[in-house]
């Protein structure tokens, strides 16, 4: 599951006002869904959750949870270190 946090506040894209702003997340969602999505199957997916949190949408950072094997996958999947 993929996750947006904005200023604190849950949202999705359909949340901004801005289409500019909603393209954008939606094309972040999309993309970090998509590249994680296709290192697990259906069972390892359920057992993941991705947050992305940040002051803007140029400004999201991370977060995975889950158990510590498949978030070191998640990682290792996206040449990025946890």
């Amino acid at each position: 599951m993929i996750s947006c946090e904005i200023n604190g506040r849950a949202v999705t894209a359909a949340d901004l006002s801005s289409e500019a702003e909603r393209a954008k997340v939606a094309a972040i969602i999309g993309d970090t869904a998509q590249r994680i999505r296709s290192l697990f199957d259906d069972d390892e997916w359920s057992q993941i959750h991705v947050k992305l949190t940040g002051s803007s949408t140029d400004d999201l950072t991370m977060n995975v949870s889950g158990p510590d094997y498949l978030v070191e996958r998640v990682y290792e999947g996206l040449g990025e270190s946890a």
